[in-house]
């Protein structure tokens, strides 16, 4: 399977548990910013375990994740999307 597709399933997965659930929170503990020389390390790590961090590319950063949830979530009484600091 595509990383692409990995992000999709996991996008369609937090737009089905908004929809379904009308007090839904998430919790996120995601691999964030693949540049810097921690997230080269932690790509290397998964990768030397056959773990790929699939999403990384596409939402590589805290504003990418939160427009991931906006965008996801908008529609369903979502008033705000807190991540990182």
């Amino acid at each position: 399977m595509t990383p692409e597709r990995m992000a999709w399933e996991s996008d369609a997965l937090i737009q089905w548990a908004a929809q379904h659930f009308p007090c839904a929170q998430f919790v996120v503990y995601e691999q964030m910013h693949p540049e810097d020389p921690f997230g080269r390390i932690m790509q290397q790590h998964f990768s030397r375990l056959n773990s790929v961090l699939h999403a990384l590319a596409q939402y590589p950063d805290c504003e990418a994740q939160r427009r991931r949830f906006l965008q996801r979530v908008g529609g369903y009484g979502v008033e705000r999307v807190m991540l990182c600091p």
